[in-house]
């Protein structure tokens, strides 16, 4: 997957398994040459925050920040099906 150099930058990750009223957004965040994201599981229709999953600072690179988002989020539903 391409990431475009423009942000921030809005993932929107489908849950399989999980009510379709939900889905997981990453937000990441350019600052000073780092990137912060934002990992939520949202309302799809109203894009209120259902849960806050977890906050990732000042990460060098922004594919590896993405990839760390999607396995952090991954983790936190195994989580929550035991």
């Amino acid at each position: 997957m391409y990431l475009e150099s423009i942000y921030p930058q809005e993932h929107l990750i489908e849950l399989s398994g999980l009510s379709p009223y939900l889905v997981g957004r990453i937000v990441i965040m350019e600052m000073d040459s780092v990137y912060n994201v934002e990992i939520d599981i949202i309302q799809n229709e109203s894009g209120k925050i259902y849960n806050h999953v977890r906050s990732i600072f000042n990460e060098p690179d922004p594919r590896e920040a993405l990839d760390l988002s999607v396995q952090y989020l991954k983790d936190y539903l195994d989580l929550k099906k035991h």
